[in-house]
């Protein structure tokens, strides 16, 4: 397993830590790193995901509302919605990550952790809908 695919799945917990904490962030991501030792290209990876999420997190809620069709935003599983957020994270703020590798990095995520046998494939049409919808904004930033 690739270091960025390993920290991805650190974030995904991380974030999941975070949601279910009453604690700060910050505070719950001290505990999560000092439980176990990680390769620091991984730590340093999660922390730039999980806190970018968060930094990002009403524009990424908004963007998932917005091409959601006959859902809505609360039934989402709290796995689902946060692998959504962390390929959205990359799709769009990561400008080192190519649109194709952040949709499949998440859908692999949802095919590991998500909430159902079907989670990758509601993962990858969120994903594919706000890459379709922000195209030309994706493709202009991640060009060099």
């Amino acid at each position: 397993m690739g270091s960025r695919q390993r920290a991805r799945e650190l974030a995904l917990n991380l974030l999941y830590q975070i949601e279910a904490s009453t604690d700060l962030p910050k505070e719950v991501a001290e505990r999560f790193y000092s439980a176990e030792s990680w390769a620091s290209d991984e730590r340093t990876y999660s922390t730039i995901l999980a806190f970018g999420v968060l930094a990002h997190r009403e524009e990424i809620d908004r963007k998932i509302s917005s091409v959601l069709e006959k859902w809505r935003f609360e039934r989402i599983a709290d796995l689902d919605r946060n692998i959504i957020r962390l390929g959205i994270y990359e799709l769009i703020y990561a400008e080192d990550i190519p649109p194709k590798v952040a949709v499949n990095e998440a859908v692999n995520l949802a095919k590991k952790f998500g909430s159902g046998e079907k989670s990758y494939a509601f993962v990858n049409g969120i994903l594919d809908a706000i890459y379709q919808a922000d195209r030309k904004r994706i493709d202009a930033s991640k060009s060099p």
